[in-house]
């Protein structure tokens, strides 16, 4: 099993994942256009959407738990040639925000035992921005910051 973070953030990009027409959102990204790392957004294929994991600070300890706090980025592009690209972008960020859950569980392994285990999972957005620029003329962009809290053990990170 991963690391109780990596299993957090698995389940993150799997909810953007989700994210397609058929599934009633505005936009067409499914599993094949979301990445983990940024490249320049002209050699990015779009729709597509960027998830980078920022810093993972303790906030508390609790016995033998940490309560972690794990900002995540999670960043759009896709190109435009309509009259209203705000609306547009805003359009690809309520996407992005409706599909991911405020609150939900993962499994991972429970300390000691090694057995499966849930711990729950809750995300906050702190901010948001959308981009459109001459800059880059013909696309739009934008990102949404969390605050993802979840717990994991003082002494191993793959369980709780």
């Amino acid at each position: 099993m991963a690391s109780v973070r990596q299993e957090v953030v698995n389940a993150i990009i799997s909810k953007l994942q989700q994210i397609t027409v058929a599934n009633n959102y505005s936009f067409d990204v499914g599993s094949s256009r979301v990445y983990r790392k940024a490249d320049s957004p002209e050699l990015m294929p779009t729709p597509s959407i960027i998830a980078v994991q920022g810093e993972e600070s303790i906030e508390n300890e609790y016995s033998d738990l940490y309560e972690c706090s794990l900002d995540m980025i999670i960043g759009f592009v896709d190109q435009y040639s309509g009259d209203d690209p705000e609306t547009y972008a805003n359009s690809f960020l309520r996407d992005i925000q409706t599909s991911l859950d405020r609150q939900f569980e993962v499994t991972v392994k429970q300390y000691g035992t090694g057995n499966s285990s849930t711990t729950t999972v809750q995300m906050k957005e702190q901010g948001n921005t959308i981009t459109v620029s001459e800059a880059l003329q013909g696309y739009v962009l934008g990102q949404v910051v969390y605050d993802v809290r979840y717990r994991r053990h003082t002494e191993d990170p793959d369980s709780i």
